[in-house]
């Protein structure tokens, strides 16, 4: 008798679901009928504008409908004939990600085949490769939510500035259509947070991180939401000490890792270019360079450190920071002016001619293509000169006259030897 009671009381909560359910299918069915008719008779662009809004609606109230493909195939097409080649793309990609089968995934396919070769749009020209590439893939997976996910996933890494706007409502319609179900909040959070970033919103950014941090504080993605936090605070909204506080949980929370090393790097850059501190400043770059020798910003702090050091008139300590330099990053696009700002410490701050003149043939070796060089190696000929190194005068001359034989130097090369 109680099984009896139960079985009877569940029918009686999900006979009500069905039949709203059902309800709500033959709604979607007649509004697409209408929409349907107003996009085949939309032959002079009158009903635009109201289908591109009501499609989107649709797609919200009636998500996974029958029409849904259908749906998808006609809002893309309006996008591409209005001039939107952008929200076009995601529109087509969203018919393929959560319709892969279907024939308007087949035409959603071509049609994006189309947009990215018009060298009208040149951002979508430039990522031609990997979005033709993601035409054929396997879909991951059986999951709707997932599906679109990963989509976006794809969109957002593909850093295409055209999309930064487009791909914030669609990261919105995301979590309205899936909610807690979509289990993806605190990604999205960030990404949201970078794309404001990159539409100059930066309070709204920081809104998203902080939002991150207080409904996911064991999420893997805090301590990058820290430091975007403290980045955004300190280099746009005038925060330093609340950008301080997040750098140094940042190093403390989570020690040895990239982000700590990043953390630092800008600690650094808030007592240079904010708090006008060179000691502090100095201090975290140098932090950086013992503590993170692996670190992608290492380059740049060494260069900072010298920089500094150059300008508190602590010469030696400059010249050993550029040497590091150029040592660890001789390929950097920096090195040549490394090289030659070693030069012109030695000559003119160390009085040392005979290291600015080695300095200089490493420029002129390293470089030879550079404009500079022939007068390069003429400057270090002169140094040696100066330095009464008589051979080595006559290997930059020699080497000048060899390389660079119709420049203005060699002449000056040749007169230099026959002088000694």
């Amino acid at each position: 008798m109680r099984f009896q009671k139960t079985v009877f009381i569940l029918l009686f909560l999900f006979l009500p679901l069905g039949i709203v359910a059902q309800e709500q299918n033959r709604e979607a069915s007649r509004r697409f009928a209408v929409l349907e008719q107003l996009y085949m008779e939309n032959d002079q662009n009158q009903y635009t504008r109201f289908l591109i809004t009501d499609f989107n609606a649709f797609l919200l109230r009636y998500p996974g409908s029958e029409n849904d493909a259908e749906v998808l195939s006609m809002l893309a097409n309006l996008y591409g004939h209005t001039g939107q080649p952008y929200r076009a793309v995601l529109t087509h990609f969203k018919t393929i990600f959560l319709h892969p089968t279907s024939a308007q995934a087949d035409s959603a396919r071509s049609r994006i085949e189309d947009l990215v070769q018009q060298a009208q749009y040149p951002q979508l020209l430039e990522k031609a490769e990997p979005l033709r590439n993601k035409l054929h893939v396997q879909i991951p997976f059986e999951n709707r939510a997932l599906n679109h996910f990963e989509l976006l996933s794809f969109l957002y890494q593909l850093q295409i500035p055209p999309f930064n706007g487009i791909l914030l409502e669609e990261f919105n319609r995301y979590e309205q259509l899936y909610g807690d179900a979509g289990e993806k909040e605190d990604i999205l959070l960030l990404w949201k947070g970078r794309l404001y970033e990159a539409l100059e919103e930066y309070g709204s950014a920081v809104g998203c991180y902080r939002l991150l941090l207080h409904l996911f504080p064991q999420s893997s993605l805090k301590a990058e939401a820290l430091l975007q936090t403290g980045i955004v605070e300190y280099s746009r909204m005038g925060q330093d000490e609340k950008a301080m506080h997040n750098f140094i949980e940042i190093i403390n929370s989570f020690p040895g890792t990239d982000v700590a090393g990043e953390a630092q790097f800008h600690l650094g850059r808030l007592y240079q270019l904010n708090r006008h501190n060179a000691e502090e400043a100095l201090n975290n770059y140098q932090l950086l360079v013992e503590t993170f020798p692996e670190h992608p910003r290492r380059a740049e702090a060494l260069r900072y450190c010298a920089q500094i050091l150059e300008k508190e008139k602590r010469y030696p300590e400059a010249v050993k920071y550029y040497n590091l330099f150029f040592s660890h990053f001789a390929d950097d696009s920096l090195a040549d002016t490394i090289l030659l700002k070693m030069a012109d410490l030695y000559e003119q701050q160390l009085n040392n001619p005979p290291r600015a003149a080695a300095t200089l043939l490493t420029f002129a070796r390293r470089f030879p293509q550079d404009a500079y060089a022939p007068a390069a190696l003429y400057r270090a000929a002169l140094l040696y000169r100066k330095a009464r190194q008589t051979e080595k005068v006559r290997t930059a001359c020699t080497l000048l006259i060899k390389e660079y034989p119709h420049s203005p130097e060699a002449e000056k090369a040749k007169k230099l030897l026959d002088e000694l």
